[in-house]
């Protein structure tokens, strides 16, 4: 019965050199994603449940928010139609 040598997983120096410059080449790219799209969006996303403005800290409110604009807004139903209606015509074509 014949054995087969296992191949070595760590690779040729040579090609942990490329991979080491290829991670340093992306690292731009990454870190201004993680600045410029990842930070918004989950700041925004904390802020949505405070009560906020530029002149106080934020406070906790909660989803006190949320339901003020299902209750209380008539614009966010017609913007939700809107989008509804747009959506439903746009993608099939």
């Amino acid at each position: 019965m014949a054995t087969i040598a296992a191949r070595r997983k760590d690779g040729s120096p040579l090609r942990r050199q490329e991979t080491r410059a290829g991670l340093l080449f992306i690292l731009p790219w990454l870190i201004a994603l993680l600045v410029f799209t990842a930070y918004p969006v989950l700041a925004t996303f904390y802020l949505s449940f405070t009560d906020y403005n530029i002149l106080q800290p934020p406070s906790w409110i909660g989803l006190e928010n949320y339901q003020t604009i299902v209750a209380e807004d008539p614009a966010f139903w017609k913007a939700a139609r809107n989008s509804a209606v747009y959506a439903f015509v746009s993608v099939p074509f």
